[in-house]
């Protein structure tokens, strides 16, 4: 377990009750540790925000880009959902990778309005605005987007 994560390791020689590991983030870690693939784990933009947020928690940069390969090209084709942008923001701080890829879809599918257009109730009920840094980078990201509606994969540096 070391040569994956070492912080992992640590927490659980150290404080082994305290680990703050759901079944679902240890069964995704097993599973990709196994087969070192995602394809049949993760179910929806939500579990791979949290499996993403599981690997930043314990550095596990390799597990955190097969998530994000797995979740960018899916992005592609779906639109941002608003509880994958709430745990995207939950539990890790400002200006990570997860973030940036969520808040630039999600601008895009903003401007690109139609039939899943974001409205203040969607904001509200997911008490979006409270979201630390959250208002400032949709807004960044609705300045800098050009309207097109495809996520470009070239702007993120995976680690592995």
């Amino acid at each position: 377990m070391s040569g994956v994560s070492t912080e992992l390791t640590k927490s659980c020689y150290q404080q082994p009750t305290k680990l703050n590991v759901s079944e679902d983030d240890l069964h995704n870690l097993l599973a990709w540790l196994i087969s070192r693939d995602l394809d049949e784990v993760t179910s929806c933009q939500t579990s791979l925000a949290q499996a993403w947020n599981f690997g930043e928690l314990y550095d596990i940069p390799l597990f955190q880009d097969a998530v994000m390969h797995q979740l960018v090209p899916w992005l592609g084709e779906e639109k941002v959902g608003a509880r994958a942008v709430v745990e995207a923001y939950a539990v890790t701080e400002r200006g990570t990778k997860l973030q940036r890829v969520f808040i630039t879809q999600l601008a895009r599918d903003m401007r690109s309005g139609g039939a899943y257009a974001w409205d203040r109730t969607i904001f509200t009920e997911h008490h979006l605005e409270e979201l630390p840094g959250f208002c400032l980078d949709l807004t960044d990201a609705m300045c800098e987007t050009d309207g097109k509606a495809s996520l470009v994969v070239s702007d993120f540096t995976f680690n592995g």
